[in-house]
């Protein structure tokens, strides 16, 4: 299963399928179930999970990191069939394992936990004090390595060298672009990747356990409510493969921002995030350059929001024919808020004052408008000002603490007019807004560090002074109200039903998978 992440992906792809583990998520939800009873009773000195190259990895981890040894009887482990080898045993992957130290005197409590949750719970091993991973298969040693070979990687630098293919589309400059905006957005709220989720979402019930605070469709990150305290967790997972595709290092630092920014925006402070990194060989210059880059990005973004990764994993090799996948680096962010001090996307009431912090005109480059337009990604993705970033962040979550709005989304993908129309849909509330500035750049085109909030009317002065103390740019756009999204522009008054931009953003999803 491991070395499938490291081979580059062939036509013969049925050599491929038993490389790919086939999970168990009910077993799955059970094992994380017993071990979280397990660390609660006090019974264990130390977990590790199994993923990549299985007993392997784990074990050899485990030790190196407590200073150990580990002698590793393979006779004692569980099997699904007979007659593995000791190279199939100590490399066999399964996400629905664990391996637990328990504390000394507490390994029968702690084989009773897991019997309880139908599992089973065998030693397999043991600490020794040398350094080294011994392993035993039928009374005899096949193996002894020491620990800090297997679990320290080797540091080497390779050659890197940007696809020049990359850099002539970065640098293509965008056309002039004519395109009436009364169907580019019923045409953006249809198009793949800004269409609605709900056909598939609506599939599965989101509130099994009673503590979804923020129901899916209603915010720009999901918040689940910590029984038995006033704590809510908001979680996002975000990415542009365009942007990364065109630019690696500015793609990962936008991938950050946006799911650190969809976090905050529904009154989170993130504190941590995971990465998941997907890419093409890095045994190429091109490749290796992308995977440099991404890090980079991701190590800049990390730095400037004060936001750790915590975890993360691979996937590289993931090209054929020449071709490689875009350098993705999806990242995963949490983050902590009191659960009944939150915001959701979508106007709420007529007759509230809708602000823009962030400056009203996006950019062309590599957006979802030029693409919708042109077919072709190219451009350069949007600049992004971390140090503006974490301030619009930090003054969104206290205009959302100090109760001054429970109306917020980011303006991201599509820019300012998606954004607009996402926020009528949960409630079915339209807007009159005013954008002064012409040009698609204004209605449609994409920057960072913007958001979106709604605020009383007798409170907007006390809003607009905390955006002045931060010394961040913001407008008043109009007024929430009626069954219409109107935009009054320099070029003349565009104007939507709700109906109608609801039916364009649902029904596409729906249509693939309802046929």
């Amino acid at each position: 299963g491991a070395a499938f992440a490291s081979r580059e992906l062939k036509e013969e792809k049925a050599e491929d399928r038993p490389a790919v583990q086939v999970g168990d998520p009910f077993l799955g939800k059970l094992l994380m179930e017993a071990t979280l009873e397990a660390i609660e009773l006090d019974l264990v000195e130390g977990v590790q999970d199994m993923g990549a190259a299985g007993l392997t990895s784990s074990l050899s981890e485990l030790a190196h990191k407590s200073g150990l040894g580990v002698e590793l009887h393979l006779d004692l482990v569980p099997t699904r069939e007979e007659g593995m080898t000791p190279e199939e045993l100590l490399l066999s992957e399964s996400q629905e394992r664990m391996v637990l130290v328990p504390k000394e005197g507490k390994e029968k409590a702690l084989e009773e936990v897991f019997g309880r949750w139908g599992l089973d719970c065998v030693p397999v091993a043991r600490t020794i004090p040398e350094r080294v991973f011994r392993v035993l298969f039928r009374g005899e040693v096949v193996a002894e390595v020491p620990t800090e070979a297997l679990a320290e990687a080797p540091t080497y630098v390779r050659v890197g060298r940007e696809d020049p293919e990359v850099r002539r589309l970065r640098e293509t400059p965008i056309p002039p672009l004519e395109a009436d905006p009364q169907e580019v957005l019923r045409r953006l709220l249809a198009s793949p990747n800004l269409a609605s989720r709900e056909a598939v979402y609506e599939r599965y019930d989101h509130q099994v356990g009673t503590r979804t605070a923020l129901l899916p469709g209603k915010g720009d990150a999901a918040v689940l409510w910590i029984k038995g305290t006033r704590l809510g967790v908001a979680a996002k997972v975000d990415q542009n493969p365009r942007y990364s595709r065109l630019h690696p290092r500015l793609g990962a630092m936008h991938a950050l921002a946006e799911a650190c920014r969809n976090v905050s925006v529904v009154g989170a402070r993130p504190l941590a995030y995971t990465d998941g990194l997907n890419l093409g060989s890095p045994e190429t210059p091109e490749g290796y350059h992308e995977l440099a880059e991404t890090i980079a990005g991701l190590k800049e973004a990390s730095e400037a929001l004060g936001v750790p990764v915590v975890s993360g994993n691979v996937s590289l090799y993931n090209e054929s024919g020449g071709k490689r996948i875009p350098p993705t680096a999806m990242v995963g962010v949490v983050g902590v808020l009191e659960v009944d001090k939150r915001a959701e996307m979508g106007f709420r009431r007529p007759g509230e004052v809708l602000l823009l912090i962030g400056e009203e005109r996006g950019e062309l480059g590599a957006s979802e408008v030029l693409y919708l337009l042109t077919g072709k990604e190219f451009g350069h993705p949007p600049r992004l000002d971390l140090g503006r970033e974490k301030a619009v962040q930090e003054a969104i979550r206290d205009l959302i603490q100090r109760g001054l709005t429970r109306t917020a989304h980011d303006v991201a993908e599509g820019g300012l007019l998606l954004a607009l129309a996402e926020m009528t849909f949960p409630y079915g509330v339209g807007a009159t807004v005013e954008v002064r500035e012409g040009g698609l750049e204004a209605l449609f085109g994409e920057a960072p560090s913007r958001v979106l909030f709604t605020v009383e009317k007798t409170r907007l002065q006390e809003a607009t002074l905390l955006l002045e103390e931060r010394g961040l740019p913001y407008r008043v756009l109009g007024e929430t109200g009626g069954k219409s999204l109107t935009v009054l522009t320099p070029g003349g008054v565009l104007e939507w039903s709700l109906e109608e931009l609801l039916s364009a953003w649902k029904a596409p999803l729906r249509e693939v998978l309802d046929g």
